[in-house]
């Protein structure tokens, strides 16, 4: 067998396996772009053949399956109800700190906090301008002592 096509074979499966396990839309672009630049006719049938079916930068986050939350939760079940047997008094309210109500829940996580990108997925500027570190401000060497020490401290020295 020709090493060349050997080599295309590899060059074709690395890239598109990368393409298909790509988390970031971003990351799957920049795979698919150097298969592009090697076979058009590569990108053409994967084109044709739908990108939701092989890439999982493109899968839907919503969950197709109950048994996540469902199941999961009844494990807890038989531990309410041991828990409800001991309970002392009806209102439950005057032993629970506001702090832990549903209001106080739903208000500390009212905002979305999306994922942050990683360093390649930044987006590129051009500039001019070049930017430095910080200086350093802050001296080479163990920090001097502060303490001002005692007569006895003193004397000892």
């Amino acid at each position: 067998m020709d090493n060349s096509a050997d080599i295309a074979i590899d060059f074709f499966d690395f890239k598109l396996w990368g393409a298909a396990r790509a988390y970031y839309i971003n990351e799957y672009d920049k795979l698919l772009n150097e298969i592009a630049s090697v076979s058009e006719e590569a990108i053409t049938y994967l084109h044709v053949n739908r990108k939701k079916i092989w890439s999982r930068s493109k899968f839907g986050t919503t969950s197709k399956c109950d048994y996540i939350t469902n199941n999961i939760s009844e494990v807890f079940n038989s531990w309410v109800v041991a828990f409800t047997a001991f309970t002392r008094d009806n209102n439950r309210d005057k032993y629970i700190d506001p702090y832990f109500t549903v209001e106080k829940f739903k208000e500390a996580y009212a905002l979305e906090i999306g994922p942050l990108p990683t360093k390649d997925q930044w987006v590129h500027m051009e500039t001019k301008e070049k930017i430095y570190a910080p200086i350093i401000k802050r001296p080479i060497g163990r920090p001097r002592k502060n303490k001002i020490g005692t007569k006895e401290e003193l004397s000892s020295k």
